[in-house]
């Protein structure tokens, strides 16, 4: 760990003074050194990746949790108690014909068609600022055709602006994901609902090929995510 030890030492090389105005000096080098450790980019080359893309290290402090995370966290599972867990979660399930499961939030009166319908063509945009699903449950209640897959296709722009998105950031990128994901469904059984069939009832087979489209806003986190 010998990039956080050259940090430490640093910091400590800095010391304590004698005086306040000593001191505030001191201290606004140590926020300079914290800023340069985990912000700067430090003009490495090595490659890692980051967020799905193959990008350069952009600080000190990135390339030293990238190498040694996993031993800092020590993370483990304990399987006897997942199996325990498991066991519990399933006899509810079994005891209550699944129903204890069947609605993770308030669907705002909407079919299982109309909300897999909402929350697959917007849970791309959720970044930097996001609607409500009760919002959007209300756009889709006042225009239904809002969230048909041919005119988003022809007007992503429309599309964003009936969601009230467009005031966000990266309109562009927004705009990218709203088209390439409705092209995407419609390529793949025409609606949103029908996309697991169209891959045979394999999650896994939707997930990956969700996340292999390129500028849909469907990475492993965000895909994993709207397919629970």
């Amino acid at each position: 760990m010998e990039t956080l030890r050259d940090f430490v030492e640093t910091i400590a090389s800095i010391g304590w003074g004698v005086s306040e105005e000593d001191n505030l000096i001191r201290a606004r080098k140590i926020v300079v050194e914290l800023n340069r450790f985990l912000f700067t980019n430090t003009a490495n080359t090595e490659m890692v990746d980051v967020l799905e893309q193959q990008l350069p290290y952009f600080s000190a402090f990135h390339k030293f949790w990238h190498r040694n995370h996993e031993a800092i966290l020590g993370l483990s599972i304990d399987y006897g108690t997942s199996e325990r867990l498991a066991n519990c979660l399933h006899e509810v399930f079994v005891k209550t014909n699944g129903r204890a499961f069947s609605e993770l939030y308030d669907t705002c009166g909407l079919s299982s068609e109309n909300v897999c319908r909402i929350r697959m063509l917007t849970a791309n945009q959720d970044f930097r600022g996001s609607r409500s699903f009760s919002d959007l449950a209300r756009i889709f209640d006042g225009d239904p055709t809002i969230f048909d897959i041919e005119k988003i296709i022809a007007d992503p722009d429309s599309f964003l602006s009936s969601l009230g998105i467009t005031r966000l950031s990266q309109g562009d990128k927004r705009r990218q994901y709203s088209e390439n994901f409705a092209l995407f469904v419609k390529e793949h059984g025409g609606a949103p609902i029908h996309l697991l069939e169209h891959f045979n009832n394999d999650v896994l087979a939707l997930r990956e090929a969700m996340i292999a489209c390129k500028g849909a806003g469907y990475g492993n986190k965000k895909t994993d995510m709207v397919i629970r």
